[in-house]
This record gives C-alpha cells, structure tokens and sequence, in this order.
C-alpha cells in the first residue's frame, strides 16, 4: 500500500550557479518534449551509459508512465530558458524484494557540470527518498567515471559491489559497474 508522500521542500525553487539562476521542478508527462531536447544534446560519452536511452521517444514515455504511476520521482534543473539541463530520479517498486530501496539515476548537461548542480539534484533525491519511506538509495556507476564515485562518496554512498562486464555501452563494448549506496536514516 502506498504511504503519503509530504515533501519537505516546496517546488518549484531557485539557486544560483555561477551567477545563473537554475529552477528545480517535478517533472510531469508533459516534459516528454524537454527530456528528449536534453538527450539531442548530450555528447556520444553522454549516451554510453544511460540507465535508460532517453533519445528514444517510447522510453521518455515510459519514464513518464512510471511517474504517473509513483514509480518514479524526477526533479528537472532548468535554465532560463526553461531547457531542462539536468534531472535526477528516484526510482522503486514495492513489489520486488528490493521494495525498501530507492535506485537513483542522476544527469547533468556538459555544459552544467562541475558547479554543484549534481550536488543539489542528489541531495533533493536523498530528501524525496526518504519522504518515501525508502531506506537506502542505490546507484549503478560505471567504474571508469571516477569523478561521479567521488561526489557520491562526499555525499555518504559507500561502494557495496564491483560487477565485472556488467555494462554495455552502445558499440558492445564491456565495463565494470560499481554499486553503491546510502543509508537514509540512522538505525
């Protein structure tokens, strides 16, 4: 049975990055639109490892199903513009096994990263996570994106699993996936 969800922030804010204002919202079904704009602009490296390909029309409409049905919790980081620039996911499903953890899927925009934008999007996710009444939120890395293990580090995920050849990118090239996680609350 679902539980309420409350929120202890409010949506949509603002922060500053650099002297830029960037807006956080939830996304609706009615991003399709933005997400994909997002994918068109992602450089190769980008796609390599996305959990789900969203430069494919029928899986943005999927994400959006599994919002619609609170599978799902997306924050979007827009410009201003109003071009989504980022996003960050917390996915789960209380049927499985795993009901009690959250999986976070998390991208930022090249042009968006290393200013804190991931920083704010993960810690936004811990928040929503917890206000689910997961426990642990778990994220899939590749092994060669040391710059992403560091953040989650700083950010109290621990490496929980190294999986040799779990990953394959786009040309079928195999990599290793580091799993890693963070306690929501203290026992």
């Amino acid at each position: 049975m679902n539980k309420p969800l409350t929120l202890n922030r409010t949506y949509p804010f603002e922060r500053s990055f650099g002297g830029q204002a960037i807006a956080f919202r939830l996304m609706t079904g009615k991003d399709r639109a933005r997400i994909l704009k997002l994918a068109g602009k992602l450089h190769h490296e980008d796609l390599l490892f996305l959990r789900m390909d969203i430069t494919q029309k029928a899986v943005v409409d999927t994400w959006c199903d599994n919002i619609k049905l609170g599978r799902s919790i997306t924050v979007l980081a827009e410009n201003a513009k109003n071009e989504a620039i980022g996003y960050g996911t917390v996915h789960h499903d209380e049927l499985l096994w795993t009901r009690h953890l959250g999986e976070m899927r998390l991208l930022v925009a090249p042009d968006y990263r290393s200013c804190g934008l991931g920083k704010v999007l993960a810690t936004e996710l811990a928040q929503i996570a917890g206000a689910q009444h997961l426990q642990r939120l778990v994220v899939h890395i590749p092994r060669d994106k040391p710059h992403v293990q560091h953040m989650l580090i700083r950010l109290g995920f621990n490496a929980e699993a190294l999986l040799t050849d779990w990953l394959m990118d786009r040309e079928g090239k195999l990599h290793d996936m580091l799993v890693m996680s963070r306690w929501l609350h203290e026992s």
